[in-house]
């Protein structure tokens, strides 16, 4: 993942780009086994005998998913037992490759960006209103805007994607569909193939036809949007 971001150039929140930062899409990674794999989140353990990992993401917070009991308050709280964790939840038989594909694909189709945060202290996507961190599409000011949120699991008022200007977002998540399509079409290969920002409209055509959809412009080609 870590190369992929790299190569693609959509890991650069301290440069003027504006995008998101590696700690940002660590979180997402984990999110999405959280949500696909049933990974638990080890801010809502305490103990591990009872766990069912199908729990993942139910309400309330505040008890642990194996014993029920309530949960220590502190904000960096986290069950820290990994061999113990090892014993109970064992992962699926899915490859690496097909892991990164599903992680792909649930970025690019599946999140409702303009409706859910991602969270993985509660170990599912909860909705902007829950979080308090409603979008406001008519706001004129596009800085204001944020189209995704991925909620800091120790500092509950941070958004780890506040970094990404609006139009990056949606670039970024056309770079989640094209990673998709070019697996599929020309392997890791194709995934992997370094961005370099065409000179014009009609090179990003040809180098991705499927990417215009009703006339509509690239979210990321000659306009500058990344």
């Amino acid at each position: 993942m870590k190369e992929w971001i790299q190569r693609r150039k959509i890991n650069q929140a301290s440069q003027d780009g504006g995008t998101l930062n590696s700690f940002c899409y660590t979180l997402m990674f984990i999110a999405f086994m959280q949500i696909k794999h049933g990974l638990p989140s080890l801010q809502r353990l305490c103990c591990v005998p009872h766990i069912s990992t199908t729990l993942t993401g139910v309400k309330p917070t505040t008890t642990c998913l194996s014993c029920r009991n309530p949960l220590p308050q502190e904000p960096s709280w986290f069950f820290e037992d990994i061999h113990e964790l090892k014993k109970v939840y064992q992962s699926d038989k899915d490859t690496i490759a097909e892991l990164f594909l599903g992680f792909l694909r649930f970025y690019a189709f599946e999140l409702n960006y303009i409706q859910q945060v991602v969270s993985v202290r509660v170990g599912a996507l909860i909705t902007r209103e829950e979080k308090g961190w409603p979008v406001d599409l008519s706001c004129t000011n596009t800085q204001l805007i944020k189209l995704l949120c991925v909620e800091d699991p120790f500092d509950l008022s941070r958004n780890v994607a506040t970094s990404a200007k609006t139009w990056v977002v949606e670039g970024i998540r056309w770079e989640f569909e094209r990673a998709v399509r070019e697996f599929k079409t020309n392997g890791l290969a194709g995934l992997l193939e370094k961005y370099i920002s065409p000179r014009d409209i009609t090179e990003f055509m040809h180098q991705y036809p499927w990417s215009l959809n009703n006339d509509e412009k690239p979210l990321r080609g000659s306009s500058g949007c990344l």
